[in-house]
């Protein structure tokens, strides 16, 4: 050693093992007291594997103060070995015990059977434990993945927080449930299993809530966040921030209270665990996963196994939504997969109505493209820019009839039903009428909220005591169903109250949306007349959701928003199930079909 200044390091990968961070610690200080040796500093890694330095905070900051030069003690003591890593490859101990050796600091094992010499001896038996110590850690790996294997056949929860919409609860070895787990708290009994059981019942709403807007209502998943978070509804995310303690904060990213995010609502479209399924082992998780084939994969991927090798148990628990609204929703996912790409590459084309046209035959979108006109005598040529139907493209098998029309013609076609929309609101009266009267109909569907609650309360009562029968009766299957009615039709009229009083409050507050709302026709048309492209895009596409070609007439239906789409109005609207957009029918100014 150089000195007599010590650093000491500790490190366990969770707080069941037998040597805890405090027994390593008093080890590691009886060492220094016996040698007359001084630890200056500590550096932890508590709950981190050995297998890799990476998530080893302790250990990158030690690793910075050596190379940087900033360090105070000449010498590192660990308890032994295993402490400073179960690395796969026994080489990378020893690669970082030359690191900071040749920076002038020594690694000293506290606890291990091996002399802290430079000796042959000595490195051979350190070369020993570092391999024993890596092939500890692959041969408790395979133990754990055959374990986890095995319960997730079963339909047991493999670990982690429960998903949105459910909750974690222990089970016996008849799977009855014993207790519902709080959300830190672990199942300790060695013969008892985890499942998921349904969770809070606005969880379970919202989830289905999403379905439905998505499948159902065909609402964009930014609509369906902004409306979640608009409502007040807490997010996944806000869930995890409010059951997790301090200390462990740091290792996720929590969104902000209550906000939910286009990713939040696409992980909930996207996961069959919603239909009652357990899908586990998808993602090769682990190092050995990734650097082993321990699962026999046949196809070389880092991180995902073959589809073969994915344990999937039908009915492990509960089921919030049915296999076939998470069928639609993968459908539609997939048909706007590359659609979502195309849309991050929408603010830098050079084409205002790109992924917006859309084919009234086919189905397909109108795609922009371009060609060369003739070279002229002094060299220069001109660029034609047109819409081309997709269906009809060579990879598409050219499904149906090739039609295109040049860029300029449909784009000064829609700006000028756009200012001609923006123009004819020219009055607040104008502005409220286009939608007051479906808003009328809604709130007149039952004027008297009152008689509507009366109603709920006589249903109530009315379950309460058909409940109350006797179950061995030849009239079971009956009153069964009748409870089955009476509940829907509860359920049917506290949805019906809360829309009466959703539209009789959108109602209340016309004259500030007309308002708002004829403000941005202005702040529209200043765009539309003096900014660029970029600028035109973004509010084109706040007004106009889509046009339709009808190649066989020679007709465009434009489909404007009543309300601007990224209004709240717009918002309530939808939450209504009233229709928010309004079409409009006109003649092409040129026709150009190749049958």
């Amino acid at each position: 050693m150089r000195g007599n200044l010590c650093a000491g390091y500790c490190r366990c990968s969770t707080n069941m093992q037998d040597r805890s961070i405090p027994d390593q610690q008093r080890e590691i200080e009886h060492f220094a007291a016996i040698h007359n040796l001084k630890i200056v500093r500590w550096f932890i890694d508590e709950g981190c594997s050995g297998t890799s330095i990476d998530n080893r905070d302790g250990f990158l900051q030690m690793k910075a103060l050596v190379d940087e030069g900033e360090n105070d003690f000449s010498a590192i003591l660990t308890y032994d070995t295993t402490r400073w890593g179960r690395f796969p490859d026994p080489r990378e101990s020893i690669f970082w015990e030359v690191h900071f050796e040749k920076k002038g600091v020594d690694i000293i094992y506290t606890n291990d059977d091996i002399e802290n010499t430079k000796s042959f001896q000595s490195a051979i038996m350190k070369t020993i434990k570092h391999a024993a110590a890596g092939d500890y850690s692959r041969r408790l790996s395979v133990l754990v993945t055959r374990a986890c294997a095995h319960a997730a056949k079963e339909g047991f929860w493999n670990g982690g927080r429960a998903p949105y919409g459910y909750k974690r609860a222990e089970v016996d070895q008849n799977k009855q449930v014993i207790r519902i787990l709080e959300p830190e708290e672990r199942c300790n009994h060695p013969e008892h299993k985890t499942v998921l059981v349904l969770g809070d019942q606005k969880e379970v709403d919202t989830v289905r809530k999403i379905f439905d807007y998505y499948v159902n209502k065909n609402i964009d998943l930014k609509t369906i966040a902004r409306k979640l978070s608009r409502d007040g509804i807490p997010s996944p995310g806000c869930k995890w921030a409010q059951n997790c303690s301090v200390e462990h904060s740091h290792t996720l990213v929590i969104e902000e209270r209550g906000k939910w995010t286009y990713h939040s609502v696409l992980t909930i479209l996207t996961r069959e665990l919603y239909t009652g399924k357990i899908v586990w082992g998808i993602k090769k998780i682990g190092i050995f996963s990734q650097v082993e084939n321990l699962w026999g994969d046949k196809e070389d991927t880092k991180y995902r196994h073959d589809k073969q090798n994915v344990i999937v148990s039908n009915r492990s628990h509960p089921p919030i939504i049915s296999e076939e609204l998470y069928q639609r929703a993968q459908d539609i996912l997939n048909e706007t997969g590359e659609n979502r790409r195309l849309k991050k590459m929408y603010l830098n084309t050079r084409y205002l109505l790109s992924g917006m046209v859309k084919c009234g035959t086919c189905g397909f979108g109108f795609y922009g493209g371009y060609y060369v006109g003739r070279r002229l005598k002094d060299g220069s040529s001109h660029l034609y820019r047109y819409y081309r139907d997709e269906g009809h493209s060579l990879r598409r098998g050219k499904i149906c009839s090739l039609f295109y029309i040049k860029m300029e013609e449909l784009d000064n076609l829609v700006l000028a039903q756009i200012k001609k929309k923006i123009d004819s609101a020219n009055t607040k009266d104008r502005i409220s009428s286009q939608f007051m009267n479906d808003l009328e109909m809604v709130a007149k569907q039952e004027s008297d909220i009152e008689i509507l609650q009366k109603r709920v309360k006589r249903i109530g009562r009315e379950i309460e005591s058909s409940s109350g029968l006797d179950r061995g009766t030849t009239n079971h299957k009956s009153v069964y169903h009748g409870l089955i009615n009476l509940g829907a039709e509860k359920q049917w009229l506290i949805d019906l109250i809360e829309r009466v009083k959703t539209a009789k409050r959108m109602m209340s507050r016309m004259y500030e949306v007309t308002q708002e709302v004829r403000d941005y026709y202005d702040y529209c048309a200043e765009i539309l007349n003096n900014s660029p492209l970029l600028e035109k895009r973004i509010v084109i596409r706040n007004l106009l959701d889509k046009v339709i070609i009808n190649k066989k007439d020679n007709l465009a239906v434009f489909y404007f928003y009543k309300v601007p789409k990224h209004m709240d109005f717009y918002l309530d609207l939808l939450g209504l199930g009233i229709k928010a957009t309004v079409s409009r029918t006109l003649s092409l100014p040129q026709r150009r079909t190749i049958e």
